[in-house]
Order: structure tokens, then C-alpha cells, then sequence
């Protein structure tokens, strides 16, 4: 059996918050300069990347503030200096958070040298992203490991620099690469089972890597959807068939907590339940969130959301 349709993929799908937890979001926290509730998001797991359903960064929220010192502390965290708003189209779209600033100079109220400031910073950072880019496919190129590890140690690179180091390690068979990668706290993997399978690490050494992939994908999407559902992005209880939360069936046929259930993430599972998802919903398939447990390839917990799922059933 395969897991439940990615129903969650799309987190623009406009959700109602009828029965959502009352909390601030992390994005919410952004735009307030509160960095302690930034601090709260990113030691759940959450990555200073992460994005709206609209596509804004935590960096362009403290842009649009004119927050300079807000930016600053997101840089040193590894936010990425190229991460532009993306998804639905808005007046923002595509842009950097370089243009992004370079864009509000000119808007009634904004500060000019405020701005200027944050550009000066973007830019300087933009160069370093750039620098460590340049030298970590260098290394790629020449199998320098040790320059590949520096680099990774040194601050942040785009996303789609990380996936080649993700696939010089697979490749190359270099675990510390791997290891490193897997470390760094702006790095969001995606599963990728078959891929792992099919290199030439030990059996061992493939669990161990997978078994890591696992624990920062989860990590990442726990914190993701627990900040929205405190936020009042998804709703708690049953609602309309167009509305889908945590209990409604959307039209791909399941729910998040099906889908938490079946991509191994304890932590997710064990927080839906203990807001009031209902373990014993039934998709379009007549399958419970039991019958999607781990369903994933090479995704973990099965014997531990299998007793929360059931003790939850009790209930």
C-alpha cells in the first residue's frame, strides 16, 4: 500500500482556522522583531528558511520592518541571501531579498539609510554565498572532501548547491560529507530512499544515512505545521469538505495526520493527537491513519505511532 497523496504539498490551499490552537506564528514573530519566538521555532526543528504558503522568508519579513538588525541575526543563523519570494504570483514575486529592500527604498515611510544599510548587508552577504559556492563545487570537481566539509562549516549555500553536495556524497561514497550535510541546520532533505539504496555505502552505513535524512525531514516538517496550526493556518476539528484540517478528508482522500503517520514523524503524530485529531477518521479508500503508518520507504517509528495511534483509538 502507498501512503496517502501528498495532500499537504500545496500548503497554499486556502485552509480555515475554526478550532486552530490561538498562538503567533513564527513569521508573525518576524515581523514583530521577536527573535525569542525565531529561537523557539528554529529548536523545534524549524529551518530559517522555511517559507509562507505565498512564498515570504522570516529575511523578507524583517525587510519589510526595515528590521537591520533583525536581518543580521538572520544571516548569522544561515538564512539564504538568494531565497526570493516564490510560489503565487504577488507584487514580490521572484525577487530577491536584495531586490526585495532595494525595491521599499523608494516607499512612502521607509527610511532611506535604513534600508540602504540592510542592502549593504544582503549584498555582502549575497558575495559570501557566492564565494562558498564557487569553492564547494571546486571541491565537488576535485574530490576535496576537505574543502567540501569547510565550506559547509562556514555558512549557508542555495538549495540547489546543497543537492549536489547531497549527491557527490551518495556518489563519491563520502559519509562524512554526508554526516556534515545532514548537520547543518538550513539543510532540508527530502526523503529519497531508492537513491541511498542504490549507492555503494555498507548496509549499515545506508540505514545510518537514511535513518539521518529521516530525523531532519521530520524535524523540519513538525515544526513547520505545529507553527502553522498555533498560527491558524490549519484547523483542528471537522469542517467543510473544502476546508481540510487535521480530521476532514480533502479531496486527495486523507488527512495530516495520515500523512504524519505515514512519513514516520513521532513527534508531528504525537502533537495532532494531542490537539484533537481523530485517529479513527477513514479516507475515500476506507483506510485509517493505522493503515498508513510507515508506508514511506525507510521511515521510522512504526512500532512507537502504531501504540499512539491505537492508545489515542481507546480514548
Amino acid at each position: 500500500m502507498t501512503g496517502p497523496t501528498d495532500m499537504l504539498a500545496n500548503k497554499a490551499i486556502p485552509l480555515h482556522a475554526a478550532g486552530a490552537a490561538c498562538g503567533k506564528g513564527v513569521f508573525s514573530a518576524a515581523s514583530s522583531g521577536d527573535v525569542e519566538s525565531i529561537r523557539l521555532y528554529l529548536a523545534r526543528g524549524g529551518s530559517v528558511n522555511d517559507r509562507r504558503p505565498y512564498g515570504a522568508t522570516l529575511l523578507s519579513c524583517a525587510i519589510d520592518t526595515s528590521n537591520v538588525e533583525l536581518v543580521r541575526w538572520l544571516l548569522s543563523q544561515r538564512a539564504n541571501p538568494y531565497a526570493g519570494r516564490e510560489g503565487i504570483k504577488t507584487d514580490h514575486s521572484e525577487m530577491t531579498p536584495r531586490q526585495l529592500a532595494e525595491q521599499k527604498k523608494g516607499e512612502p515611510g521607509v527610511s532611506t539609510p535604513v534600508m540602504d544599510e540592510i542592502i549593504q548587508v544582503l549584498t555582502l552577504a549575497e558575495k559570501a554565498t557566492e564565494d562558498r559556492e564557487v569553492r564547494v563545487r571546486c571541491g565537488i570537481a576535485e574530490g576535496n572532501e576537505s574543502d567540501v566539509l569547510t565550506v559547509l562549516s562556514a555558512g549557508s549555500i542555495r538549495p540547489e548547491v546543497y543537492a549536489e553536495v547531497f549527491n557527490y556524497g551518495l556518489s563519491a561514497t563520502r559519509k562524512d560529507v554526508l554526516v556534515k550535510l545532514l548537520r547543518c541546520e538550513d539543510y532540508s532533505p527530502n526523503p529519497d530512499a531508492e537513491s541511498i539504496e542504490k549507492s555503494r555505502f555498507s548496509t549499515e552505513d545506508k540505514r545510518e544515512i537514511q535513518e539521518m535524512v529521516y530525523t531532519q525531514f521530520n524535524r523540519r516538517t513538525y515544526a513547520a505545521f505545529r507553527d502553522m496550526l498555533e498560527d491558524g493556518t490549519f484547523c483542528v476539528g471537522k469542517g467543510s469538505a473544502n476546508t481540510p484540517g487535521t480530521d476532514d478528508v480533502p479531496p486527495a482522500g486523507g488527512t495530516m495526520l495520515m500523512w504524519a503517520a505515514s512519513i514516520g514523524n513521532l513527534d508531528l503524530v504525537k502533537y495532532l493527537l494531542s490537539i484533537g485529531a481523530n485517529p479513527a477518521v477513514l479516507d475515500e479508500k476506507g483506510h485509517s491513519a493505522l493503515q498508513y503508518v510507515c508506508t514511506q520507504p525507510g521511515a521510522p517509528y512504526k512500532e512507537e505511532i502504531v501504540a499512539a495511534l491505537q492508545t489515542a483509538n481507546t480514548k
